[in-house]
């Protein structure tokens, strides 16, 4: 799940799915770190990335 509140974060953990956390203001990253939310990004570029390389590998 990727989520921008530490509420989001929370209801992830209730469930055991694993959580991105996701926001572009600093502060806001700052309250899903203090939250518990790891890793926090100020970016979708990384997971885009990401998805793309996954893909490359697939093929």
């Amino acid at each position: 799940m990727i989520g921008d509140s530490a509420t989001d974060w929370q209801a992830a953990n209730a469930v055991g799915m694993p959580f991105i956390g996701f926001h572009r203001k600093p502060e806001k990253r700052m309250a899903l770190s203090r939250g518990g939310a790891v890793p926090v990004l100020d970016s979708m570029q990384v997971l885009a990335d990401a998805a793309n390389g996954l893909s490359a590998q697939v093929r």
